[in-house]
């Protein structure tokens, strides 16, 4: 495989992946709405929990496949990203540093 396929094939890989990440997102945001509506047996609260956790845990796999495709490390991206958010102040912006950002 020359070095075009190789790119267009890793290219692909990454669209499909992204692609998976939005179906799971859309199968959590399904549960949530069935869930509130009270309807096709998101009533059962185990029910609806495991299909929470499902699309949760699908979504993270896809985003750890991507990352490794990137050579990224997922558990070093989540820790930055969640220390950040737990940095924000109550407005939920980040503190200012020394120098006034």
């Amino acid at each position: 495989m020359n070095r075009r396929a190789r790119s267009e094939l890793r290219d692909m890989t990454h669209l499909l992946m992204a692609l998976g990440v939005c179906e799971e997102a859309g199968e959590l945001d399904h549960a949530i709405l069935k869930h509130e509506q009270g309807v096709r047996g998101y009533d059962d609260e185990n029910y609806f929990h495991t299909q929470l956790q499902d699309a949760i845990g699908d979504t993270g796999v896809y985003l750890m496949e991507l990352c490794q495709e990137m050579g990224w490390n997922f558990e070093t991206i989540l820790k930055g990203v969640a220390q950040h958010v737990l940095d924000r102040n109550k407005d939920g912006y980040p503190e200012a540093d020394s120098e006034g950002e």
